[in-house]
């Protein structure tokens, strides 16, 4: 139960959890996989001490994104955590490749009580999709988990980056998912994560088959996808996004958003080894093996934090993509 002498102006709405930061995967927009360097983090057993500690701050229902710079269901013991934020009252939630999808990992989901799940899918074409994950069979094995994953009534999504390999690919997509009955949330692409690059890297060739060559096709795409939204197609994202979408395209050094960015009120982020920090950028709050999550919400190292977080004009691709409202 929530502490009732608490201040909750700054209540969390969600909390992120990520489990890991290696890869199988060989996605072109992300280099997690050439990491030398791989850790486990926290252990399990204190990820579930931390979910416990949870309810004091954060109510029932909210929650709870099991992810990563990796593919979570890669992490042995995030099916207990799944079911351990279930049994403490949240919502468990888990963004995944669908690689290891198969009919035992989707009853053992369902079994846990995962709540949704949000399934990579950037092209209906399969050498396109396989191309952009690295990994040939990969569109194949995500076809397999949609079948396993209805079969055992877990919700699921579509992600989808815009990027130019697969942007004759992205109307389709639409289509076609709405006809399932499944829902999309586009992303644009961003800078290939993992990968030491400039802000500038989108004008190297190295990098042409994921920013659109022609931008005004991009944006016509987008602006397609407003139509189809506003038609009733199952596209997620709210129309003010695709709309900044456009923007970006254009001009993807100009802050996303010109609105007060209010990311520390309500994100609570969690790397892997228990630091909290809503925005990467502007520093850690705290540790959770160091104190409890109720004193470092609720800190006055927060509050200045959140401070500088409102003031930020970065041009942020987390607001843009991942945390737009």
């Amino acid at each position: 139960m929530m502490n009732p002498s608490l201040d909750y102006n700054f209540v969390p709405k969600v909390c992120a959890i990520q489990v890991v930061n290696t890869c199988f995967m060989k996605c072109k927009m992300c280099y997690s996989w050439q990491r030398k360097e791989v850790s486990r983090g926290l252990s399990i057993e204190e990820w579930e001490v931390f979910i416990i500690s949870l309810k004091e701050i954060l109510p029932s229902g909210t929650p709870i994104c099991f992810t990563g710079s990796g593919e979570p269901l890669g992490r042995e013991g995030v099916l207990e955590l799944i079911a351990a934020a279930n049994k403490n009252g949240f919502i468990a939630q888990l963004a995944t490749n669908g690689y290891l999808i198969d009919e035992n990992m989707a009853k053992r989901l369902a079994d846990a009580a995962l709540y949704g799940i949000s399934v990579s899918l950037d092209s209906l074409n399969e050498q396109t999709h396989d191309f952009l994950r690295g990994i040939q069979g990969t569109f194949a094995r995500v076809m397999q988990a949609i079948g396993y994953l209805r079969k055992n009534k877990i919700g699921f999504s579509f992600n989808t980056i815009i990027m130019e390999k697969n942007l004759n690919d992205i109307l389709d997509l639409v289509r076609w998912s709405t006809q399932e009955g499944i829902g999309v949330r586009f992303q644009a692409i961003v800078k290939p994560f993992d990968k030491d690059l400039d802000d500038y890297w989108y004008k190297n060739v190295e990098w042409k088959s994921l920013w659109p060559q022609d931008i005004n096709k991009a944006i016509e795409i987008v602006d397609e996808l407003i139509k189809l939204k506003q038609s009733g197609y199952r596209i997620l994202n709210p129309l003010g996004q695709l709309k900044i979408f456009k923007d970006y395209f254009t001009d993807p050094e100009k802050p996303c958003r010109s609105r007060i960015c209010n990311i520390g009120d309500y994100l609570m982020n969690m790397d892997l080894f228990g630091n909290v920090h809503p925005c990467s950028a502007i520093g850690i709050w705290g540790n959770i093996k160091e104190q409890h999550i109720r004193d470092i919400w609720f800190s006055k190292k927060a509050q200045e934090i959140r401070e500088k977080i409102r003031c930020c004009q970065k041009p942020c691709h987390h607001l843009l993509n991942c945390f737009f409202e």
